[in-house]
This record gives structure tokens, C-alpha cells and sequence, in this order.
């Protein structure tokens, strides 16, 4: 596996433009979303999962990958890929999917 800096460029360009904004009231932006990771994170070789979950009668998904599993060593990474509110990226520590033409004050 190798990254680019333009293919990390290209994956945050394709998850920032999605509309409406990645948030828990737009199920299909989630969905697009999810199917672009998982996509991307199984031609890297990683096994792919759907979790489902309900939260107030709606279903959400979190995406389990797993690269390499049988071996004994492991490295656990969590990140989430919706956003909070209308915007299109991450609005805290910047640890989620953001969008790099937002400005850092």
C-alpha cells in the first residue's frame, strides 16, 4: 500500500463535495459516503464489514476493515466520515474526513 498526496487529495475532494452535507439528517450523502470508503478500503486488500446501528429510527453504518487479521499484532484506527451541521468537514480536531480548503484560524 502506498499513498500519494494527490490521491489523499482526490479521496477528501470526492467526501467534501458530497451534498447535502454528510450529517445524520441526510441518510443518502452517509450512504454515498460509506460505499466510497468501503470501495476504496477493499481495493487496498483490506476485508470490509457493514455494522448496523439504530439511533431515534434510523439506521446508520459503521464500516470494519481489517487488513491482514490472522496476523497477532494489531493496530486499531477509528475515524468517522459524517459531519456536524451543514459543512463539509470536520469541526473539531480535525481527526474525521476534512476538507482541505478550509482555512485554520
Amino acid at each position: 500500500m502506498q499513498s500519494s498526496k494527490s490521491n489523499l487529495y482526490n479521496h477528501v475532494d470526492f467526501l467534501t463535495a458530497i451534498r447535502p452535507y454528510r450529517n445524520y439528517e441526510n441518510l443518502a450523502s452517509l450512504k454515498k459516503a460509506s460505499n466510497y470508503i468501503q470501495e476504496k478500503l477493499e481495493e487496498f486488500g483490506f476485508q470490509t464489514r457493514m455494522q448496523q446501528w439504530e439511533a431515534r429510527g434510523e439506521v446508520y453504518e459503521n464500516i470494519i476493515a481489517s487488513y491482514q487479521p490472522k496476523k497477532s499484532k494489531k493496530l486499531i484506527v477509528g475515524a468517522y466520515y459524517d459531519v456536524c451541521g451543514n459543512q463539509p468537514g470536520a469541526d473539531d480536531n480535525a481527526s474525521a474526513v476534512a476538507d482541505q480548503r478550509m482555512q485554520l484560524f
